[in-house]
């Protein structure tokens, strides 16, 4: 069980919207961030965006489309391993659809980048990986962070489902989690007894507020 902490807001770094929606049972979490409704499958692509900025996100000879459900197209990020299945309608011209997605992105991540480094509060970083992920590319995520950061406080919580999770292996600011978890038309379904006692002693002072 970690100890009582308190953080000035959460930020999910995804893989998909099923974090955000978990953490709401805790926090009533509805900031909506850059990655909160995208679909990213690689952890390296996450720190590298979060490196550069977000400088190869979506960028047009990266950028596939094809049709979804429910009145939206699925726009694939070739690059970095990302799909949006929710953010850009079908009835709509490709084109102009898609300069108003990145353009709402943009948006979204600058004013995203601008607050990590800029917030004095504690920031909590979520992410909970849709495959396995190596010690090491969390330890450079946890890095990458913490060179936005500059002095100021953060943690990171990874959650996945190999057994050499569950200890921080004595990185500072990140702490892993075994996640007994298992796919159910292709959603994840988390271990919720493991969230309720991670999570049982966080407090967020900002659960509600919105970047964009």
């Amino acid at each position: 069980m970690l100890e009582p902490k308190t953080y000035g807001r959460l930020i999910s770094l995804g893989y998909n919207c099923q974090p955000r929606f978990t953490l709401r049972r805790f926090f009533e979490h509805e900031a909506e961030f850059v990655l909160d409704g995208l679909i990213s499958y690689k952890l390296e692509r996450i720190n590298e965006l979060l490196k550069t900025e977000f400088s190869s996100f979506f960028l047009p000879e990266n950028t596939f489309h094809e049709d979804g459900s429910d009145g939206f197209l699925i726009v694939k990020d070739g690059l970095n391993e990302i799909t949006s299945i929710h953010d850009v309608r079908s009835d709509i011209p490709w084109e102009n659809a898609y300069q108003d997605f990145v353009e709402r992105k943009r948006l979204q991540y600058t004013q995203l980048i601008q607050f990590v480094k800029s917030s004095p509060e504690s920031l909590l970083f979520v992410r909970r990986n849709k495959a396995f992920e190596t010690l090491k590319t969390c330890e450079e995520l946890v890095e990458t962070i913490r060179i936005l950061r500059g002095d100021k406080p953060f943690d990171v919580f990874v959650f996945q489902n190999k057994p050499y999770m569950g200890t921080d292996f004595g990185i500072p600011n990140l702490h892993t989690f075994y996640d007994g978890c298992w796919e159910f038309q292709n959603t994840w379904v988390g271990d919720s007894n493991l969230w309720n006692t991670v999570f049982q002693n966080i407090k967020i002072h900002a659960p509600h507020a919105r970047l964009v």
